[in-house]
């Protein structure tokens, strides 16, 4: 959707910081029983932030498979088996069939100047290499 990593981060704390700004930081009413995890730390609050105004471009359906994988509380999440059998893998459009998808012919071979083209890139923040 974004074509980017959606929530890095370069610690753990500001793994959680960078989350919490894109999703809203989680409560007791989300997550009963969180204050209460073992190596719970208070971190600054965000407001929920809904979905659909961040991916204007995508549909409801996958709106609503994208928030219930989101979801901070375990036991409240999607499950894989339930991911699986959301109504995103069932609608339109179809998956191409395999016989249609493109082949690589050649073997993919990095040059020495590619590599480090790459790394460049990737220490510049573009994440379009």
């Amino acid at each position: 959707m974004l074509r980017t990593p959606y929530l890095a981060g370069e610690t753990d704390v500001g793994q959680l910081n960078t989350i919490f700004r894109a999703r809203g930081t989680p409560t007791e009413e989300d997550w009963p029983g969180l204050t209460k995890l073992p190596d719970y730390i208070e971190m600054k609050s965000y407001p929920k932030v809904v979905s659909s105004t961040l991916f204007t471009a995508t549909d409801a359906t996958s709106i609503d498979l994208l928030d219930k994988m989101l979801i901070f509380n375990p036991s409240a999440r999607i499950t894989a088996k339930q991911a699986l059998s959301h109504a995103y893998f069932s609608s339109a459009p179809a998956p191409t069939h395999h016989s249609k998808l493109p082949m690589i012919t050649k073997p993919i071979v990095e040059t020495e100047n590619e590599k480090e083209e790459r790394k460049r890139k990737l220490a510049e923040g573009n994440p379009f290499i």
